[in-house]
């Protein structure tokens, strides 16, 4: 997008003849000025102002630069180059200091955060390879969640640094010589609640470990976990060269003792309105809904935003076919086989709200 500032539009055309950034008067479009042999990023120019020195910060195909907003006039650089040239991220400043990223599937090269100086190029104070996804999954049980790593995109994600799982036990936390986490509940009733000692150690012990991330407690008793949860969770909050960061908090027995959720203050959230042995599966089911909303995870980031519930689409999504065009007597919709995308598009739009109608009538309240 184009950047206007004062009575200047700045906008970056890119190329290699002196005429890749360029500003115009925005009221008559008369060139101020055309300079400077980058090649076309796709970030929109931000406007600082550095050590009370203005300037107009291009994130380009091939480096990070601050020019001059009056004459152009190039006041530091740092190259950044990606195999597609696909420098799209906005740049993001604050206190002296610059962020820039490129880390998506196609161009793995992650962020760097910068110190500018006035009248050098920038320093560097950190980079990182790739802005990973972080789950921390607190439960008694962490030998469960062995298997489930190793499977499908969860483990390609895991493999490819775009998300990490680390599971702690709990238990490690526990006093004594038999590391006792569960005890009887005053007043009587059946089954043991697990004690508040080593669940409120293990989580300030694992907030530690990295940028503090948000504490989810997993309970029936929570706000019911939907679509518009998962997309917020996966929303960064933190960053740093972690990036993003949940600590999944699993119960077990008949619960956790209330002073937990009196020292923590977690998000309680439920899976459903029905029980389960423990938080572990629960949690599975919130990392497998918000693994697949992070950039690069999926093949196709086209296809989460089109899913049932999804920011696309909050209907239930449309049937969908594959060959054979005609199995057992039941044929591929006509339609899906023109070629005609806005015919298609009309019938999946149509298809979806038909489905939803008779299937789950609530969203269309939404």
């Amino acid at each position: 997008s184009p950047l206007i500032v004062g009575d200047l539009l700045f906008i970056q055309p890119g190329g290699s003849s002196g005429k890749s950034i360029a500003a115009f008067n925005k009221a008559d479009g008369r060139t101020v000025w055309l300079k400077h042999g980058f090649p076309i990023g796709y970030a929109t120019p931000l406007a600082i102002e550095h050590a009370g020195e203005r300037q107009i910060v291009f994130f380009t195909g091939a480096a990070v630069v601050g020019v001059s907003p009056q004459d152009g006039k190039l006041l530091w650089q740092y190259p950044w180059e990606t195999n597609q040239n696909q420098n799209s991220a906005s740049p993001i400043y604050a206190d002296g200091k610059l962020y820039i990223s490129s880390a998506t599937m196609h161009n793995p090269e992650g962020g760097v955060l910068l110190r500018l100086k006035k009248g050098a190029n920038p320093e560097v104070i950190w980079k990182g390879k790739l802005i990973a996804m972080r789950f921390d999954v607190l439960t008694l049980f962490p030998e469960i969640f062995s298997g489930y790593l190793t499977q499908s995109l969860l483990k390609l994600a895991i493999e490819r640094g775009l998300v990490e799982v680390h599971a702690h036990n709990i238990r490690d936390w526990a006093k004594g010589k038999h590391k006792e986490v569960d005890d009887k509940p005053f007043g009587g009733g059946p089954g043991m609640l697990i004690k508040p000692e080593p669940v409120v150690e293990c989580v300030e012990a694992v907030q530690q470990m990295a940028t503090p991330g948000r504490l989810l407690m997993m309970t029936p008793q929570g706000r019911r976990f939907d679509q518009r949860m998962a997309e917020d969770l996966a929303t960064p909050k933190q960053y740093d060269t972690t990036g993003s960061r949940l600590l999944l908090l699993c119960g077990r027995y008949e619960g956790f003792d209330q002073r937990v959720v009196d020292l923590l203050e977690p998000e309680e959230i439920s899976v459903g309105d029905f029980v389960l042995n423990g938080g572990e599966v629960a949690a599975m089911t919130i990392i497998d809904s918000v693994v697949r909303l992070v950039p690069g995870v999926l093949g196709d980031e086209q296809s989460s935003i089109q899913d049932s519930f999804s920011r696309g689409n909050r209907l239930l999504e449309y049937a969908q076919y594959t060959r054979p065009r005609e199995y057992r007597g039941l044929e591929v919709p006509e339609v899906l086989l023109t070629g005609n995308h806005p015919e298609i598009a009309r019938w999946r739009e149509q298809d979806a709200r038909r489905r939803t109608e008779r299937r789950r009538s609530d969203l269309l309240d939404d």
